[in-house]
């Protein structure tokens, strides 16, 4: 258990500056966006843009997916988990946790940013602001519909297997950079991601075919990046070519 503890506190330890600093300038940047579109919208989902906030949010995933995959590759940083006496496979098992758990985060921080945007938009412009127009910004926002899809189950799970995925992913990119394996299909599961995370009402067909790859290329990777990690406690030989 002190082992798990361990890990679990060396994780957070060499990640939380990478996540912090990303989760920073993104609210940042789309602060600034929004209020400098906000004068000059009719309505608070053209203030967020389908697209500004959209790219934002793409680009501050891709840099903590690339900050995620690159921990743990300096020797320092074996130094300390080698220390620590745990396998590859046990390790890849609490960095996909802890990634996804990371990645859910940065929803959740977007997500809140959103509702604390939408709360001084009603105060600044209560004229456009008349019930139900948050309701109505999700919906008629394409990239607001994928961040919350509200009664839409599918993309629902879409989400769920796009950040839960990120998670594992990120964490067997990083197994395969210490072994000096490609990372073709984490990095080719991160532009799915961002490419089409913005969604359209109503494409069930479109969601049921997202699942599906996203799945498939989590499946593949993870299995290959299992069996590559080593599965007793002595690493060095490992991790040190």
């Amino acid at each position: 258990m002190k082992q798990h503890l361990s890990t679990g506190k060396l994780l957070i330890r060499s990640t939380v500056f990478r996540l912090a600093l990303c989760l920073g300038v993104m609210c940042a940047l789309e602060s600034g966006v929004f209020l400098w579109r906000a004068g000059s919208a009719a309505s608070f989902e053209a203030a967020v843009g389908d697209g500004p906030a959209y790219a934002i949010f793409v680009a501050a995933y891709y840099c903590l997916f690339i900050g995620l995959e690159t921990t743990f590759c300096l020797p320092n940083q074996l130094y300390a988990l080698e220390r620590l006496r745990i396998s590859e496979r046990k390790f890849l098992l609490w960095q996909a946790l802890h990634n996804t758990l990371c990645f859910l985060t940065l929803w959740g921080a977007e997500v809140t940013l959103i509702f604390i945007l939408s709360l001084w938009y009603r105060g600044a412009y209560p004229e456009n602001a008349v019930s139900p127009w948050l309701l109505l910004a999700f919906y008629r926002n394409s990239f607001l519909h994928g961040l919350l899809p509200l009664s839409t189950v599918s993309l629902w799970i879409v989400n769920l297997v796009y950040f839960t995925g990120s998670g594992i992913l990120s964490a067997c990119a990083a197994l395969k950079h210490r072994h000096g394996l490609r990372v073709m299909v984490p990095h080719a599961f991160m532009v799915l991601a961002g490419v089409t995370f913005r969604a359209e009402l109503s494409d069930p067909s479109g969601d049921i075919a997202r699942i599906f790859f996203a799945l498939c290329m989590i499946s593949l990777s993870f299995v290959d990046t299992f069996e590559a990690g080593h599965p007793g406690v002595k690493l060095e030989a490992n991790w040190h070519g």
